[in-house]
């Protein structure tokens, strides 16, 4: 078979797949019409397709001989984001495909076509993976949890990510931590309201909240090793109703982002000590709780070693750069 002559003809059917996907955004466990697309796909090329994990999808493709199974997995859901790039594919629903995971869905739709015009030609399997809500609802887990690494069992699964930096024709690939842990943070500080005009006969909440919003920032640069990695990130502060009267209560969350699982639980013991020590001292009080995010995505040095190797001899050594560690995250961990 011809590589390249193969992609050439695919890429109007799947420049059309790519363009429909975008302009029909789905968010997390609504992907029903980009499912049906793929498994209308995943049927065309004669793969076996079974739906799993609510809106999950999932081909088998099995080569010429029994042999090991590889995994390729993308993610289907879009953003609750109003589109205004004013293409002419451009969603008009309210939701986004912000993240390029219509790019990721019909690029792996492409290589299940090509895969299958090869099956004669390799042994073992190849599961194709088209899971769900990545976007903060764990759809990878979920997937987990429901067997999609088993029958057959899946020894070795990749992934990919866009990045519209990265310049075309290149890959961006290291080995071990990648993509940090993912955790929501949630303080409410309480204090005793009262009349701003007597705050002596208040407990001020507001100052509380400043104080520790103020303390995070050291947690980073005076607790954790300088050679370790943590982002400590208060998004939303919410109080208050009146110009003049001080509040009871001050509600604060963020993201707390680290690429270790010490420093995870490090991290989370300082914010509550912090929090909740910078509130006792004010008279106030402070309950600290946390929502169990991603886990850090760690590549397995081996794998990555030979996807290395396999896209220098594709794209060229010179295109196989170095991926920079982010402290974003990725329900991808959850497959590792």
């Amino acid at each position: 078979m011809n590589m390249d002559k193969e992609i050439r003809k695919l890429m109007p059917h799947l420049c059309s797949i790519r363009h429909y996907i975008h302009q029909n955004p789905e968010t997390a466990y609504e992907e029903v019409g980009t499912a049906a697309i793929v498994e209308r796909e995943l049927r065309a090329c004669n793969i076996e397709v079974k739906r799993i994990g609510k809106t999950g999808v999932v081909g088998l493709l099995r080569g010429k001989r029994g042999g090991k199974t590889v995994g390729l997995r993308a993610d289907m859901d879009a953003l609750p984001i109003v589109e205004q790039t004013g293409l002419p594919y451009a969603s008009t629903n309210g939701k986004m495909h912000a993240c390029g995971h219509d790019g990721h869905t019909t690029t792996l739709i492409g290589v299940a076509h090509l895969l299958a015009g090869m099956r004669d030609t390799f042994t073992g399997n190849v599961k194709f993976i088209f899971q769900p809500a990545e976007e903060g609802d764990a759809g990878g887990e979920m997937m987990c949890q429901a067997g999609v690494m088993k029958n057959p069992k899946v020894d070795a699964i990749f992934a990919l990510h866009d990045f519209p930096d990265s310049p075309v024709g290149t890959i961006r690939v290291s080995p071990g931590p990648t993509m940090a842990a993912t955790d929501g943070m949630h303080i409410t500080v309480t204090g005793r309201g009262g009349h701003g005009a007597r705050p002596n006969f208040s407990v001020d909440p507001i100052v509380i909240a400043a104080r520790i919003i103020e303390g995070l920032q050291t947690i980073v640069s005076r607790e954790l090793s300088p050679t370790s990695s943590a982002v400590i990130s208060v998004c939303t502060i919410n109080s208050g109703s009146a110009k003049n009267i001080i509040p009871d209560t001050v509600e604060m969350s963020g993201t707390v982002r680290t690429l270790d699982e010490k420093v995870r639980l490090q991290m989370r013991e300082a914010i509550t000590r912090l929090a909740t020590g910078t509130a006792a001292s004010h008279r106030g009080k402070a309950k600290v709780t946390f929502d169990g995010g991603y886990p850090v995505l760690v590549n397995e040095p081996g794998m990555t070693a030979f996807l290395r190797e396999v896209a220098g001899k594709v794209i060229g050594v010179r295109n196989v750069l170095d991926q920079e560690v982010s402290m974003g995250g990725e329900d991808f961990s959850y497959y590792l």
